[in-house]
């Protein structure tokens, strides 16, 4: 009897696959995409992700195992649920006055108010009590909104204010992406043996002490920085709605943001059943292959980034790659083909490796620093609230039916995109007349014309500096 079933064999295949295209990615990014950068940067950047991966190594661990130890400690489905669904909803809710007090008092405190809050989380996990499993949950709610704002604001902040070029941000934001995806390929791995030789819990307990090492490495190396740290929260919420109500591009990332996201954590709840209900009839899902499948494209996904920002910025890249995930989450709706239906998903995937680093760098462009984290919070409460409504009503939902659902929201995200685009390029006259179409409100004339006038005015200046030099010229001859 062989050891691998043909169809088991057939998924390794696959991933093999998908590793080697990664592999000839990454070396011809390396070989052709080189940026010169300072030893200072280097050292930024290296001291910065080495705490981000730890952070994100931390999540990935518990994972895998948040419903299987919910199961183990015998909870019904819709008791599982509403713990989920909590979860998101204290991220929605109290995520975002987290924001506005990183901006306040600190994105260094409120990073290692992570640690803390996620530690705690972590040590719920052993008590079989639903009263203290719904404070995990709550906590770790919390701690998630922090991780996916304050650490990227203060990343941002801090390149800012060493003055490294703003490019070079993109060389970050994609190895933060493709890194992710090792890590989450590792911590896989990890917990797996851990949850397989000590139990449930085991892979909490390794989250944990991932938290207290990252959050003594923020201790003692971060320096800490601020947005606006003279306002009270209430007012940095209060600036970041109104930057939100008045600034449409700021207003278009949030809806971006919120529908690719919010389908993208509908896809993660997803493709767990709809590929199991298309394997052939005694077969396993291999659910470890299949992840790795996922974070393998991811990762090609982050590192063609870096090649993509040849043919133009995130803003024009990021229409093509959204118009391609509406593609790639109709097909589980219109076909029951277990192969169209995983290479969909891992193009889905790859797309999302191109988002990330897109996304962060559009938010470092147009967040303004005073209120960066409390933005980045606001924009999270749309995906949350997605994401809650739908669990709410997963069970009467059929599997084609979300998937449309996805498709509709990526394709608002595609048509925002798009918007923003129009806002973002051509001449200031030409995203004057976007920004103002976006508002409702018609471009003065005397606006419309600025460019124009100021073409006129340089030509003209021209034309007198021109004469200025002949006139010197010819008093010189005469004298």
């Amino acid at each position: 009897m062989p050891l691998l079933s043909s169809y088991m064999s057939g998924y390794l295949g696959f991933l093999a696959a998908l590793c080697l295209i990664c592999v000839v990615v990454v070396i011809r990014s390396r070989s052709k995409d080189k940026v010169l950068v300072t030893k200072d940067f280097k050292k930024f950047q290296r001291g910065y992700l080495i705490v981000y991966f730890i952070a994100m190594m931390s999540d990935w661990l518990q994972g895998p195992y948040v419903y299987a130890l919910y199961a183990h400690y015998k909870f019904s489905r819709g008791e599982i649920a509403f713990l989920f669904i909590v979860g998101f909803g204290s991220s929605m809710v109290f995520g975002t006055f987290i924001g506005s007090l990183a901006d306040r008092y600190g994105r260094r405190l409120n990073c290692l108010a992570f640690g803390i809050m996620y530690g705690l989380s972590c040590i719920t996990k052993h008590f079989n009590n639903y009263g203290v499993l719904l404070v995990g949950r709550l906590l770790g709610g919390i701690a998630t909104s922090i991780l996916f704002s304050a650490f990227e604001a203060w990343m941002v902040s801090e390149h800012k204010q060493a003055a490294f070029p703003d490019d070079w941000l993109a060389h970050t934001f994609s190895a933060m992406t493709f890194g992710n995806g090792v890590v989450a390929i590792g911590a896989g791995i990890v917990a797996s043996f851990a949850a397989a030789n000590f139990g449930v819990v085991a892979p909490f307990d390794l989250s944990l002490i991932c938290l207290i090492a990252g959050t003594a490495i923020i201790y003692s190396t971060w320096k800490e920085n601020y947005g606006d740290k003279n306002s009270a929260p209430a007012l940095n919420l209060k600036q970041g709605i109104a930057v939100i109500q008045q600034n449409p591009k700021v207003a278009l990332l949030g809806l971006i943001q919120s529908c690719f996201e919010s389908s993208m954590y509908l896809f993660v709840f997803m493709w767990t059943p709809t590929l199991e209900a298309v394997i052939p009839s005694g077969e396993v899902l291999p659910h470890g292959l299949v992840f790795a499948c996922f974070m393998v494209s991811m990762m090609i996904g982050s590192n063609m980034f870096k090649t993509l920002l040849k043919f133009g910025p995130p803003e024009s890249i990021l229409r093509y790659a959204f118009a391609v995930a509406v593609v790639c989450l109709l097909v589980p709706a219109v076909t029951k083909n277990e192969n169209f239906i995983m290479l969909s998903f891992c193009m889905f995937e790859a797309i999302c490796g191109v988002y990330f680093p897109g996304m962060g760098v559009m938010r470092s462009q147009h967040l303004p620093e005073e209120t960066r984290a409390t933005i980045m919070n606001l924009f999270r409460i749309g995906l949350n609230l997605i994401v809650v409504v739908v669990l709410q009503q997963i069970d009467s939902m059929e599997n084609t039916t979300v998937f449309m659902l996805c498709a509709m929201l990526l394709g608002t995200a595609t048509l925002c995109q798009q918007y923003l685009f129009q806002a973002t390029t051509g001449t200031k006259a030409q995203q004057a007349e976007a920004v103002a179409d976006l508002q409702g409100q018609e471009l003065l004339p005397s606006d419309s014309l600025d460019e124009e006038t100021d073409n006129k005015d340089i030509e003209a200046g021209n034309s007198e500096a021109a004469k200025l030099v002949e006139e010197e010229k010819r008093t010189g001859k005469d004298q």
